[in-house]
């Protein structure tokens, strides 16, 4: 129930202040896409391709490339 009432919170600010929304999920989708040919990208695909899971500060590192993103830092 919280994440949903922190969704809808979070979509309601996107709306009203223009702001861009992006989760860890996003994050590391956008590495995995975008940036794959990067160090951080070459990491993440040997990790998942042993069947691991994406450590806590390998996503963390992914939602700051993102953030770095042009649209990120234009739109707030």
């Amino acid at each position: 129930f919280d994440f949903l009432v922190f969704s809808i919170a979070a979509n309601r600010i996107v709306q009203e202040m223009g702001c861009v929304r992006i989760s860890l999920g996003d994050a590391i989708r956008y590495i995995l896409e975008k940036q794959r040919h990067t160090i951080l990208g070459k990491e993440m695909q040997e990790v998942l391709i042993k069947g691991k899971e994406i450590l806590p500060e390998t996503a963390v590192r992914c939602l700051e490339v993102a953030l770095m993103n042009a649209k990120c830092q234009t739109r707030g």
